[in-house]
Formats: C-alpha cells, sequence, structure tokens
C-alpha cells in the first residue's frame, strides 16, 4: 500500500516547500511542473527521479492517482527540470518498479519496498528549449 494521502498533505504543506529550494539542481531531486487539469494553474512539485536512457522514472509513492501524474496523463503542459535544465514531458505511462530496477540505487528500492510502491512513472521528454509536444 502507497503512503496514505493525509502524508501527502502534509508534505504539500511543509516537506515539498522546503524541497523546492533545491530541487532541480541537486540530484536526484527534480521539479516536475504541471497545469491543472480544472483550473489551469501551473503546479510545481519537487520529486526524486532517476535517469533511464532519455527518460526519467519516479515512484509513485502515493501509488497512481496523483495530481501531477493526473494533469500530465490529460495532455496539459509539463516540464520536469533536472540538475537546472528544463525538458519538455512529452509522454508519461506507468510501469511495473521491477522493470526499471537498475535505474534506481538498492536503497531506494529498499524504501520502497517497505511502504509498498511497487508501480513507477516513466517520463519521456523533449530537448531543452523545444515546445511541450504531449504524446499521450
Amino acid at each position: 500500500m502507497p503512503i496514505p494521502r493525509t502524508i501527502a498533505r502534509l508534505n504539500r504543506a511543509g516537506l515539498n516547500r522546503l524541497t523546492r529550494r533545491f530541487a532541480g539542481r541537486i540530484p536526484p531531486f527534480t521539479l516536475v511542473s504541471h497545469t491543472g487539469r480544472a483550473s489551469g494553474k501551473t503546479y510545481t512539485v519537487p520529486l526524486m527521479a532517476f535517469r533511464d536512457g532519455d527518460r526519467w522514472v519516479i515512484a509513485l509513492t502515493y501509488g497512481e492517482t496523483t495530481d501531477w501524474q493526473k494533469n500530465i496523463q490529460a495532455g496539459g503542459p509539463a516540464t520536469i527540470t533536472v540538475r537546472g535544465v528544463t525538458m519538455p514531458i512529452t509522454g508519461l505511462h506507468t510501469a511495473d518498479r521491477q522493470d526499471v530496477v537498475r535505474t534506481m540505487p538498492w536503497i531506494v528500492h529498499r524504501i520502497l519496498d517497505l511502504i509498498g510502491a511497487d508501480r513507477v512513472a516513466i517520463v519521456e521528454v523533449g530537448a531543452p528549449g523545444t515546445p511541450e509536444a504531449p504524446t499521450r
């Protein structure tokens, strides 16, 4: 069972605010910016992402129903910032964590085992500076 939603709300109120200060510059922390499906507002979420060739793997620690994931899958514009470089997200799909086991350090896998997070988001990106072209 992934982390409860109450913890997600606490993270949004406190820990995310702190993490945003360095995420996007210090790996494995990244910033994912997305547009709300209903509000049209832009939101930025700090997440841990691990490179897998020309795509990024993000553990779905809160399950497969997070707002950032639903907004990207709905086709809204989205970007990921890694080491100070912002790239458009061109696709997102989910997979079993075991399919990408080599992309994450062993300690991350142990923590994900403990919390029961067995799904990941596979984020496909375009070249930096290119317009977003959702292909979901």
